[in-house]
């Protein structure tokens, strides 16, 4: 449930405060950022933040096998073989 400045109660004395926004969280439920108060000038916003996160924790680069490798070979292999046989059978009819 979002805070809305409007929602925030005045205090005694001095400024309302800011309201605190949800944190941010993966489709895991994992957190990416913390609350924190609203975003001063000049610093990053938390959906800046989570991204950064989420970039830093990824791989730069996906690693493939050589058993991948080979499994991807064959399988191109048998679907050439595959649409040679459908090319031939459309020939012959």
């Amino acid at each position: 449930m979002s805070t809305t400045l409007a929602s925030t109660p005045l205090p005694e004395t001095g400024v309302a405060q800011p309201p605190v926004p949800d944190p941010l969280t993966d489709g895991a439920e994992d957190r990416l950022v913390t609350v924190t108060r609203a975003a001063a000038v000049g610093q990053p916003s938390p959906s800046l933040l989570a991204a950064r996160q989420l970039l830093d924790e990824a791989e730069p680069h996906a690693r493939r096998s050589a058993a991948d490798h080979a499994r991807t070979s064959r399988r191109r292999h048998e679907l050439r073989g595959l649409l040679a046989d459908r090319r031939a059978a459309r020939r012959a009819d």
